[in-house]
Parts: structure tokens; C-alpha cells; sequence
């Protein structure tokens, strides 16, 4: 019987294949663990360039650049809002308010893997970035409106809302009124989603996850802000699943005996395959030589 080195690379193969099928402790399960938190967001510092997940939107002469390289906060990119461009009209309204805008959104409602509202972390900048609003003297207009909206959806499609601004807005509600827009240095938006989102009455945390975020610099036609956007985080905690130590010291027992099980055929078939020869005698050996 001849022994082929294919039948050993075969045997040392499904070796290793019974081992990785069998039951055992998973190496990673969790994207966090423990007290660690995890940003759900996508390109949150605008760096991917090969990916395309926040979308520009525009009104009126505002101008949006998704990637741009003038005033990053960390890395080599921001978004930058422009609407210091002035309208010359705004149609019927008399105050003219939020009118020029320029804004930012990342859809998050086809991403898989999005954790719901119960793991949302209740830290006090559980969702938080960087902003950075350009010096009037810069742009020739004084500062108006920034906003940041953000959105998350229950199981039945239903959309729960926030929207916090600074400086002056068309609003009609004023609980998430962060204060006046400052400018000239980044400055840094931190918020206790977990906290915010109590008025909204969600009935079922569990089966709601976070559907949008966006970010927009709002002008009229006199007034008008060139702000950017960097590093933003909506932080979730998601323990690490518990492991059945039982089951997983079968699932190690039975790879054990399997593979040494098939390691013994190997060596059993290998001796088989080449037997070892009966030793002649110093003279028998010396008079071979002189047949050959």
C-alpha cells in the first residue's frame, strides 16, 4: 500500500475542520462589551471618502461640502454649511426665517446591526460633535440658526423625532433650545439622549432603533452662518452574551477526541503503508554489495 503526503494534508484538514465546527467559546461576539460604548454612526469624522452615506441637501443658495479639507477638527475632513449666501426674496413670509439652508444626513434605516434604544448609553454625552462656527467678520454676515435633528423609528415604522438648535429658529417649541451660537473655535454639542427622548413617550425601546441624524446652518436674507461638523457620536453599550461553560467544555472534549482519534489513524495507516525491514546480518549486508 502506497502512502500519498496528499492523504496526510487531507487528514490534518478535516482535523482542523471538526475543531472549527464543534461547539466552543466564541472568540468576538459583541461589536461592545462591557462599559465601553460603541458609536452607531457610519464615517462619523467624514474621513471614508469611498463611502457616500451623508447626503448634502440645500435650499436657497446654501452650500453644502461633505468632505471638506479648509477646517477639519480631527483627521483631514469635515462637513461644511454655508448659508451666508443671501436670497433675494423668501417668498410670502415676512420674517424670512430659516430660509437659506445647508445641511447634512445620514440615513441609518438599511444599516444592519443598528442597536435599539434599550443599550443607548446614558452617559452625559451619549450623543455629542464637534461644531465650528466661521466669525461674522469672516463672512460679512451676522450668525442666525444651527440645527441638529435626529431620528429613530419602532418596529411598525412610526418615527420619534428631536430637533436642538442654536441662536434663532422657526420652531415652536423651545425644550431643546441649546443656547446662542458661538464663534471662531470648535466647540463640542454633548447630550443625554437617554434623557431626551423621555418626553417622547417610546412605548417599546427594545423594538426602536436610530433611523437618521443630520446637521444644517440656516440663514434669511440679511442673516446668515458658515459652520462646520466633525466627529459625531450617538454612543450604545451592548453587554457581551453569556457563554454555557458546559457546553462549551464539550464542545473542547469532542474536538479533543476527534482529533485524537484521526492523528492515531494517521500514524496506524503510515506504519501500515511502510512497514519496517528486517535487519540482515553484517555478513549478508557486505556480500549484497557486490550484486549491485
Amino acid at each position: 500500500m502506497a502512502w500519498d503526503r496528499g492523504v496526510d494534508f487531507l487528514l490534518v484538514s478535516l482535523i482542523i475542520g471538526l475543531f472549527m465546527v464543534s461547539p466552543r467559546v466564541p472568540l468576538s461576539v459583541a461589536v461592545c462589551s462591557g462599559s465601553s460604548a460603541c458609536n452607531a454612526l457610519v464615517n462619523p469624522g467624514f474621513e471614508d471618502l469611498s463611502t457616500a452615506v451623508w447626503l448634502p441637501t440645500s435650499s436657497h443658495n446654501g452650500t453644502v461640502s461633505v468632505s471638506d479639507k479648509s477646517n477639519p477638527h480631527m483627521g483631514s475632513h469635515a462637513a461644511m454649511m454655508n448659508a451666508t449666501r443671501t436670497a433675494s426674496t423668501c417668498g410670502t413670509s415676512s420674517e424670512c426665517k430659516d430660509w437659506v439652508g445647508a445641511s447634512v444626513r445620514e440615513d441609518l434605516s438599511s444599516i444592519d446591526g443598528v442597536p435599539s434604544l434599550d443599550s443607548l448609553s446614558p452617559a452625559s454625552d451619549s450623543f455629542s460633535a464637534w461644531l465650528y462656527v466661521a466669525n461674522p467678520a469672516q463672512t460679512g454676515m451676522r450668525v442666525y440658526s444651527v440645527h441638529v435633528g435626529i431620528g429613530f423609528r419602532d418596529s411598525s415604522g412610526k418615527i420619534y423625532s428631536i430637533e436642538y438648535w442654536y441662536g434663532t429658529s422657526d420652531l415652536t417649541f423651545t425644550r431643546y433650545r441649546i443656547g446662542d451660537i458661538s464663534t471662531g473655535y470648535w466647540f463640542m454639542m454633548a447630550r443625554n439622549l437617554t434623557a431626551d427622548i423621555q418626553p417622547l413617550n417610546i412605548s417599546d425601546p427594545q423594538a426602536t432603533r436610530l433611523s437618521y441624524v443630520w446637521f444644517g446652518a440656516f440663514g434669511n436674507i440679511t442673516n446668515g452662518e458658515r459652520a462646520w461638523v466633525d466627529d459625531i457620536s450617538v454612543n450604545f453599550v451592548i453587554p457581551t452574551p453569556s457563554v454555557n461553560p458546559a457546553e462549551s467544555s464539550l464542545g473542547l472534549v469532542v474536538a479533543v477526541v476527534l482529533a485524537a482519534a484521526l492523528i492515531g489513524g494517521i500514524l496506524y495507516f503510515r506504519v501500515r503503508a511502510h512497514p519496517r525491514k528486517p535487519q540482515g546480518s553484517r555478513k549478508s549486508m557486505k556480500a549484497s554489495r557486490f550484486f549491485y
